[in-house]
């Protein structure tokens, strides 16, 4: 049977385009953090099978996998459609992980003593056995122990060391809440751990001709970093 048109004087229906918001491809399990035990037993379960998380920071939302496991590594540098000569920062479960993961000056060592936990990352060479998408181009790792608590219980969760870099593809806006995050960031699960507090990111340093260097202006400021050290440090 042919179409028929509608009679003569009557308007035509016209479909309205409406702006849809994105769903997921693949719908992740939200847990909330206010409920720790459970939500760093379902994450360790994600996380030993290379699988994503998102987590909150002290700044903001972090995606995180296992930084000791070279094919999640390199998922994530995928997944984030990230330069591969961009090194990935890391968040350490306790100082003593950090240091043992590090290769570290004692002016380093002095930094850390003095801001850790918090917003200080120490970029410097790191054990033989960690992946190497991790440095990037270069030959330092960049780790720190995170002061939110949500952070360290999802680095114990990941075996003491998980992936910081920020919840967002290459180039994005980062994610101070869940409802922020990029749907076409795959994960497994969201921790979910309210608004984040957004702000300047941790100050990175690391070592330039024997002396520390700030590689990266942050929340820790240069005359703070100076005063640890005993010496000007530059930028």
């Amino acid at each position: 049977m042919g179409a028929t048109s509608a009679p003569s004087g009557e308007p035509h229906c016209q479909l309205s385009i409406l702006p849809v918001r994105p769903t997921w491809v693949s719908a992740p399990r939200i847990i909330r953090a206010d409920d720790p035990g459970r939500a760093t037993a379902i994450a360790e379960a994600v996380l030993a099978v290379g699988q994503f998380i998102v987590y909150p920071t002290e700044t903001f939302y972090g995606l995180g996998t296992r930084a000791d496991l070279p094919s999640a590594v390199e998922r994530l540098i995928r997944l984030k459609e990230r330069d591969t000569g961009k090194p990935i920062p890391v968040i350490a479960a306790s100082a003593d992980i950090a240091r043992a993961t590090l290769q570290m000056t004692d002016d380093l060592v002095s930094l850390a003593d003095a801001f850790w936990p918090g917003p200080l990352t120490v970029a410097a060479p790191p054990r033989e056995d960690l992946p190497r998408g991790l440095l990037g181009s270069g030959t330092t790792l960049g780790l720190r122990v995170s002061s939110h608590p949500v952070a360290v219980q999802m680095a114990v969760a990941a075996g003491g060391l998980i992936t910081a870099t920020s919840a967002n593809l290459s180039g994005g806006p980062p994610a101070q809440s869940i409802q922020e995050l990029d749907p076409a960031l795959a994960c497994s699960l969201i921790v979910d751990g309210g608004r984040t507090a957004g702000g300047a990111p941790s100050t990175v340093v690391g070592m330039a001709q024997g002396c520390v260097r700030i590689l990266r202006g942050g929340a820790i400021a240069a005359d703070a970093i100076s005063r640890v050290v005993g010496y000007e440090v530059d930028s």
